[in-house]
């Protein structure tokens, strides 16, 4: 996990002083707590382009607790109308006070470059 943490770092600091709005997409992670002991969670992307953008992206959750640990990936294909927003993937998550968590989300063009990214990370309580 500290491995996957630290290239995460990396992987930010690449976007770092690049108005989001020059980036061809925005790459959004959006949390829910829908009930008690669930958190839903979104992976977005925003295309900033005056057209349609192909996209493949990544999602990676990992979660530990005192439970054990869990991991899920989703990715795939997408096509991102012009100046639109897109869901891309859903999960839902049973949470616990004591569970760490973390989610990236990596998106990239139709060549395999890194066009867009988010993550976020919850240590436990």
């Amino acid at each position: 996990m500290a491995l996957k943490l630290f290239l995460g770092l990396i992987m930010a600091s690449l976007f770092q002083g690049v108005p989001k709005a020059q980036l061809p997409c925005q790459a959004s992670i959006i949390f829910q707590q829908p009930e008690a002991g669930q958190l839903s969670v979104q992976a977005q992307c925003q295309n900033n382009t005056a057209a349609e953008f192909r996209i493949r992206y990544d999602m990676v959750q990992e979660k530990q607790g005192p439970s054990g640990s869990t991991s899920n990936r989703q990715s795939g294909w997408a096509t991102v109308g012009a100046g639109q927003r897109k869901i891309l993937s859903s999960i839902r998550l049973s949470m616990q006070p004591a569970d760490a968590y973390s989610v990236q989300l990596r998106i990239f063009d139709q060549q395999g470059q890194l066009v867009a990214q988010d993550s976020l990370v919850r240590p436990a309580r």
